[in-house]
């Protein structure tokens, strides 16, 4: 058999076992909360012509918000794992300054989760810098690719720079559904990145829609510690829920004490199991450390807790 013709048939598997409603690695596919037919949205910027070797691409809109799904071409894993990206857009943009001779930021990792039969997906909400809106977005999102492609009760999730505020936001509030994280330079204090003065009012970073912009500084000052990640680590510390970050030492644009240091520090003390690779020298740059890192890959694909399992299992024998 040929290798063009292998690639295609398991493409094609792929397609019939993840019930995909799509049948072209490029073509869109759009569906409402409802899963009723929803008008197109366009793809993410730079996306139109992207492909993976190791996986299929599925996009699709979920209430006005741009979603995809990318199934693995050739096997699925066993447990139907899969790893959440936030941004969505590391998945299909590079940074002009990203050294990596990659076309995409995340194609180590994308490349690397499929190849182990892992699903990579994300939704696209902009930045609602970990707002309680925004993590419910995140909810219908989970709740609609897990029944839908009947994937593992339990995610993992990458959340970068400002993606920290928002993986963490949606895990401290359901952490029953989140089995690791991995944080490259997140995001987990509001006071720290973007600011306070930031999160709200007219010079406000966040989506109109997501976002804080309906709350005054003053109260988000009263209610922050409702709302900040870095004060709410211990429903997930409780749920064993494992966490890596990769940050460097030398970031300005999210420091790395406030952030992954603070967050080191209170987890471990939680009894929260947690490591932090810290890169000499390193800011909020693009580059190998960040994205390339065989040790990221190590930990998202890492095996599953017994109990994990054991729900991953029935999750997929309803199939």
């Amino acid at each position: 058999m040929s290798h063009y013709l292998s690639k295609f048939l398991g493409m094609f598997c792929a397609h019939l076992i993840a019930f995909l409603p799509m049948n072209s690695a490029t073509a869109q596919s759009t569906v409402s909360s409802a899963g009723a037919p929803a008008a197109k949205v366009p793809l993410q910027p730079g996306a139109s012509d992207m492909q993976f070797s190791n996986g299929v691409i599925n996009r699709f809109s979920l209430a006005k918000m741009e979603s995809f799904v990318i199934v693995p071409a050739a096997k699925v894993d066993p447990q139907r794992r899969w790893v959440w990206v936030v941004p969505s857009s590391m998945v299909f943009t590079k940074h002009e300054k990203n050294p990596l001779p990659t076309r995409v930021e995340y194609e180590f990792y994308v490349e690397s989760l499929l190849a182990h039969g892992f699903y990579v997906a994300g939704v696209n909400i902009g930045a609602s810098l970990g707002s309680p809106a925004g993590a419910e977005a995140f909810e219908k999102f989970y709740e609609f690719v897990i029944n839908k492609y009947q994937l593992n009760p339990k995610a993992r999730l990458i959340g970068q720079s400002n993606g920290g505020l928002m993986v963490y936001a949606w895990a401290f509030r359901h952490p029953e559904k989140v089995d690791r994280i991995l944080g490259i330079y997140p995001s987990l204090d509001l006071r720290s990145w973007p600011t306070l003065e930031k999160v709200v009012g007219p010079k406000s970073v966040g989506n109109p829609v997501f976002g804080f912009q309906a709350m005054s500084l003053d109260e988000l000052k009263k209610r922050l510690p409702e709302f900040n990640p870095i004060d709410n680590l211990k429903p997930l510390a409780d749920a064993k829920v494992k966490i890596f970050h990769i940050h460097g030492d030398s970031d300005h644009t999210v420091p790395f004490e406030p952030n992954s240091g603070e967050a080191l520090r209170r987890y471990r003390a939680l009894g929260g199991d947690m490591e932090v690779l810290s890169l000499p020298g390193k800011g909020h740059d693009p580059g190998p450390g960040f994205y390339g890192s065989q040790k990221a890959v190590d930990f998202l694909i890492a095996s599953l807790d017994k109990g994990a399992s054991d729900s991953a299992s029935t999750n997929s024998s309803a199939q």
